[in-house]
């Protein structure tokens, strides 16, 4: 087992998890960012325009484009750990065990304080999809070391697959997020 040890963390209150059409809308506020300052990942406005592009070459490809929603659970502290860790922290690492888990191909991009969306371009099958799904999953759930103290988080992914002739990129996100609740 794999364990990121990290030093100097301030502090995450861990709050519920907002609904994922919720947390599709909070990053958008500021419509002028096309990448999160935290991450380093897309934003909401840029992933859409990116699907949009991976429709139309699925289009014209004959093949299929799959939407992930993920969202990110409680953690679960091993021991008694303190109510607050470094949020940017917990969110920088588990965007990059998400990105790692996946080809350069693909792309991640952060859509809510707790959710990241995943564009899975020119699909051959819904396999690959479930197994890269299982894979990010067992990324997201490796334990994380804040201030002395081992974390674990868990997640929620909701899948959806384009059909040869979809054209619309908010239908398949709100597939997604349907999956996802």
């Amino acid at each position: 087992a794999f364990t990121l040890v990290i030093f100097g963390a301030t502090f995450w209150t861990p709050r519920p998890a907002a609904t994922p059409h919720r947390a599709w809308k909070t990053l958008e506020a500021d419509g002028k960012s096309t990448y999160d300052p935290v991450t380093g990942l897309p934003l909401n406005r840029l992933f859409l325009s990116l699907l949009n592009q991976a429709l139309i070459r699925a289009q014209k490809q004959g093949c299929r484009v799959a939407v992930l929603m993920i969202e990110l659970d409680y953690f679960t502290p091993a021991a008694e750990a303190p109510a607050d860790l470094n949020s940017h922290l917990m969110y920088r690492i588990e965007a990059a065990r998400v990105k790692s888990a996946l080809p350069t191909t693909h792309t991640v991009a952060r859509v809510g304080e707790r959710s990241f969306a995943v564009l899975l371009d020119q699909v051959a099958c819904p396999d690959e999809v479930m197994v890269l799904a299982r894979k990010m999953q067992g990324a997201i759930a490796l334990p994380i070391t804040l201030d002395h103290h081992e974390v674990f988080l868990t997640s929620r992914i909701g899948i959806s697959l384009s059909h040869p002739d979809d054209r619309d990129p908010n239908l398949l996100l709100e597939a997604a997020i349907s999956a996802l609740e």
